[in-house]
């Protein structure tokens, strides 16, 4: 459920977290950006149910120090789907 306040850094001092929606806003990013971010571990989450929830922490050490460097192996993975799916468009045309 998405809260109805529009200050995220409210409901971080409220309760402690915002939805990963709500980093964007924090972030100043997109949700496609904050979600390829998950997946390379490159912010720290925590997901409850289908919700990942980014907690006070986390945020101070992002706006302090920015992203976390990418998990090797994941962005290994994530470059060869990319190439295969690259590759797989020049073979349609």
């Amino acid at each position: 459920m998405h809260s109805t306040n529009t200050n995220p850094l409210a409901e971080v001092k409220s309760r402690g977290w915002v939805s990963l929606r709500d980093f964007c806003k924090i972030a100043d990013i997109t949700y496609p950006t904050a979600l390829r971010w998950t997946k390379l571990e490159m912010i720290r989450f925590t997901q409850v149910g289908g919700i990942k929830r980014i907690y006070e922490e986390e945020i101070a050490r992002f706006i302090k120090e920015g992203t976390l460097p990418p998990n090797p192996e994941k962005l290994r993975i994530l470059n060869q789907k990319r190439e295969e799916y690259r590759n797989n468009a020049r073979n349609r045309a």
